[in-house]
C-alpha cells in the first residue's frame, strides 16, 4: 500500500506546478546511479503564463486568502482541497467550475496543516481521494513499480530510466545534506487530479497525530509526454521533498512551512543536481516582475532567493537542515543566513541587472532569464522630504528624479544602496550629493570639500529584512546647505605628550555647535605634573567665547579657576587672544595665580590648532 491502511492515516502531498507522471520503485539506500533519459528530447517552448478567466475565480480567491504561516483553518483547507480532488463527506460541495488549475500543491499542504483537526471520516475521505483505486487494485511488477490491474504494463525502458533516476538523485542530494530514513516508492499513474501537474511527493502518515515516514513519488501522465530534461528535473524536485518530509516529521510542521522554503528550495536543489528545465524561466520572470511581494508569499519563484544566498557567500546545502528545523519566515530567513549585510545589501540592487554598476547590481542563478525589475519613480521635491520604504522580506528599487540642487539622505533604517553608475554605496545615512550643474561649493567655508555629484538617473534599492527598510530623502537649495555647513558642529583639541615631570593628557577641548565662527565653549586643562612626590592633577578651567564674522577673526576671552596642589589651592586667571580663520584656531595669552604672586604660562603648541567636525553627540540638539 502506498498509504497506511489505518483509517487515521493520510498522505499529504507536495505537488509541483507544470511538472508531473502509477508504478513504484523502492530505495532504502542510495547507491550512485547515472540518470537514464531518452535519447531524443522533443523541443518545448519556455513556459509562459496562460490567460485565464477574466476576474477572480473561487480557486484564486481561496488561494489568496490562505496563509500557510497563519492560524490553521480547516474550512479554508478543505475548501481548496475539494476544488481539486472532489467532495469530502460532511463538507459543502465545491463549485462546478472552481477555476482550479496550475500549482495545486497549496491544497495538499493546507489539509496537511490541519490534519489533527479533521474528523476520522474526513481523513478517510482525503485518503481515498488522494490514493483511490490505483492503490487498492495495484499489483507488483518485476521492478517494484505498481500499476492498476486493468492497465497495460508501462514501457520497460521508461521504468528503468525512472528507477535509475530516483536512486541516483537521492544519492546526489544525500551527498550534500545527508540521507533520510525510509524508502522511496515511485508510482507512475494514469490518474491525474491536476491537469498541468507532472508529479508530486507523498509522505506516508503512520500515526493519527500526523507523524510522517517514508516517501512516495507519484508521476502523472503529463510527465510521460514531456521532454527528458523536464522529467528528470521533476523527479529531482520531488525527491528533494522526500528529504523535507524526513526533516519536518509531522504534517503540521510541513503544512505550515513557508512555501519559499518548501517549493523554492526544491526548485533550486533540482536545478543544481540536474539542470534547469523549460519551466525555470517562468519562475525568474515572475520573481523580477513582483519585487514588492513579501517572501512569505513566494513559492517556486523563490529559486531566486536561494540563488542569491549562494552568490552572496552562503551555500544553501549547508543551511537547508537548519532552516527545516525552525518554523515561519522570520526564523527560516535567519537560519538560512539571509539576515546579514552580505545578503541584504545586494538583494534588491541585484534585481536591477546592471553589472556595469558593480557586482552588487546584478544577480545570477540556474536558468535565469534576461529579465530585470523596473524601478518605480521617486520624485524628490526642490525643498522638502519624501520617504522611500519597503515591507519586511520584500524588495524595491526607485529611480530618483529631482531638480533640487542638493539631495540629502537621512533616517536610514535597514538596508539601502545607491548607484548612479559611478557612485555605489550602502553608507547613506547623513550623506549629501550635488544635483546641480556646475557643482556644489560653499565659498564661505574655508577649505570646503565640494559634494560628490550625482549623475542623471540614480537608482535607490531597498532590501527588507525582518523589520523592513526605509530612508528619508530631502531636496535642499545650495545656499541652505552652505549655511548649515558654515554652522556645523566643530571642535578643537590639543593632546600634550608626556615629558620629565609632565603627564600626558588633553589640555584643550573646545566645541562650537554652530560652526567655526560661532559660540565656543569648553575647557583648558592646567596642571598634570608629577615630580619627586609633587603631583598636580588636570583641573578643568572653563572657557567660552563667541567669534562672529568671516575670514580671520581675533577675539578676547578670559578664563579662571582653581588648581589644587599638595601645598595649597592656586587660583588662576588668564587673559587670552583667540584667532580663528575658519579652519584653524590659535590661542595666546598670559595668566596669573593667587593675587598676582605667580606668572603662569599657557601650555605650548597652541598655535594653528585644526578645527575639525565635532564627534557625534557633542551637540545633542544639533
Amino acid at each position: 500500500m502506498l498509504f497506511a491502511a489505518c483509517s487515521s492515516s493520510y498522505s499529504p502531498t507536495a505537488s509541483r506546478s507544470e511538472r508531473q507522471t502509477e508504478q513504484s520503485t523502492e530505495t532504502t539506500t542510495a547507491p550512485t546511479v547515472t540518470t537514464v533519459a531518452p535519447t531524443v528530447a522533443p523541443t518545448v517552448a519556455p513556459t509562459t503564463t496562460e490567460a485565464g478567466p477574466t476576474g477572480p475565480t473561487p480557486w484564486s480567491e481561496a488561494v489568496d486568502a490562505f496563509d500557510p504561516e497563519g492560524t490553521p483553518d480547516v474550512n479554508a483547507a478543505l475548501t481548496m482541497f475539494t476544488m481539486v480532488f472532489g467532495a469530502v463527506e460532511g463538507f459543502p460541495e465545491p463549485p462546478a467550475d472552481s477555476g482550479a488549475s496550475g500549482d495545486v500543491s497549496v491544497a495538499f499542504r493546507a489539509v496537511a496543516g490541519v490534519w489533527d483537526q479533521l474528523t476520522p471520516s474526513q481523513r478517510d475521505a482525503v485518503t481515498a481521494l488522494t490514493s483511490g483505486d490505483d492503490d487498492a487494485n495495484s499489483i507488483s511488477t518485476e521492478l517494484g513499480f505498481r500499476k492498476s490491474a486493468p492497465r497495460a504494463k508501462p514501457d520497460q525502458a521508461l521504468v528503468d530510466s525512472i528507477n535509475a533516476a530516483v536512486v541516483g538523485l537521492r544519492a546526489k542530494i544525500a551527498a550534500h545534506i545527508g540521507d533520510f530514513k525510509g524508502p522511496i516508492k515511485g508510482v507512475v499513474t494514469e490518474k491525474d487530479n491536476a491537469a498541468k501537474d507532472l508529479g508530486m511527493a507523498v509522505p506516508s502518515v503512520v500515526t493519527g497525530d500526523g507523524a510522517m515516514s517514508g516517501c512516495t513519488l507519484k508521476i502523472f501522465p503529463n510527465a510521460l509526454a514531456t521532454n527528458a530534461e523536464r522529467l528528470v528535473n521533476t523527479l529531482a524536485h520531488e525527491v528533494f521533498h522526500c528529504f523535507q518530509f524526513g526533516a519536518y516529521a509531522t504534517t503540521s510542521r510541513w503544512g505550515g512551512a513557508p512555501s519559499w522554503v518548501v517549493e523554492g528550495g526544491a526548485e533550486w536543489a533540482a536545478a543544481m543536481v540536474t539542470a534547469p528545465d523549460d519551466t525555470t524561466p517562468g519562475r525568474w520572470t515572475k520573481y523580477f516582475g513582483t519585487p514588492l511581494v513579501p517572501l512569505q508569499y513566494r513559492s517556486y519563484d523563490a529559486v531566486a532567493i536561494w540563488s542569491h544566498l549562494a552568490e552572496s557567500g552562503t551555500d544553501p546545502w549547508s543551511v537547508f537542515r537548519a532552516v527545516w528545523a525552525v518554523g515561519g519566515t522570520a526564523a527560516a530567513f535567519t537560519a538560512a543566513g539571509a539576515n546579514t549585510p552580505a545578503f541584504l545589501d545586494s538583494w534588491a540592487s541585484g534585481t536591477y541587472r546592471d553589472p556595469s554598476r558593480g557586482a552588487g547590481w546584478d544577480t545570477t542563478g540556474p536558468g535565469i532569464t534576461a529579465d530585470s525589475v523596473v524601478p518605480k519613480k521617486l520624485e524628490v521635491p526642490d525643498e522638502g522630504a519624501v520617504n522611500a520604504n519597503v515591507s519586511p522580506f520584500a524588495i524595491t528599487t526607485y529611480g530618483v528624479i529631482s531638480t533640487t540642487e542638493v539631495i540629502v539622505f537621512t533616517s536610514v533604517t535597514g538596508h539601502a544602496r545607491l548607484s548612479d553608475g559611478r557612485i555605489d554605496t550602502t553608507e547613506l545615512s547623513g550623506q549629501r550629493f550635488c544635483n546641480r550643474v556646475g557643482g556644489c561649493t560653499c565659498p564661505k567655508v574655508p577649505d570646503d570639500i565640494p559634494l560628490l555629484p550625482l549623475a542623471a538617473g540614480p537608482i535607490l534599492a531597498l532590501s527588507g529584512g525582518p523589520e523592513g527598510s526605509s530612508v528619508a530623502i530631502t531636496g535642499m537649495r545650495l545656499d541652505k546647505h552652505c549655511e548649515e555647513k558654515e554652522r556645523r558642529p566643530v571642535q578643537v583639541t590639543l593632546d600634550r605628550p608626556a615629558s620629565e615631570g609632565v603627564l600626558a593628557g588633553q589640555v584643550v577641548e573646545l566645541t562650537s555647535c554652530n560652526g567655526a565662527y560661532g559660540d565656543w565653549s569648553g575647557v583648558l586643562r592646567l596642571g598634570g605634573l608629577s615630580l619627586d612626590g609633587f603631583s598636580v592633577a588636570f583641573p578643568d578651567i572653563p572657557l567660552s567665547f563667541t567669534v562672529g564674522g568671516t575670514g580671520v577673526v581675533t577675539v578676547s576671552a578670559a578664563a579662571s579657576g582653581t588648581v589644587q596642589t599638595p601645598a595649597f589651592p592656586l587660583d588662576v586667571a588668564y587673559d587670552l587672544q583667540i584667532t580663528v580663520d575658519g579652519s584653524t584656531m590659535t590661542i595666546v595669552g598670559t595668566g596669573t595665580g593667587t593675587n598676582d604672586t605667580f606668572s603662569i604660562e599657557l601650555p605650548g603648541g597652541m598655535g594653528d590648532l585644526p578645527i575639525v567636525p565635532a564627534p557625534d553627540g557633542a551637540c545633542p540638539d544639533v
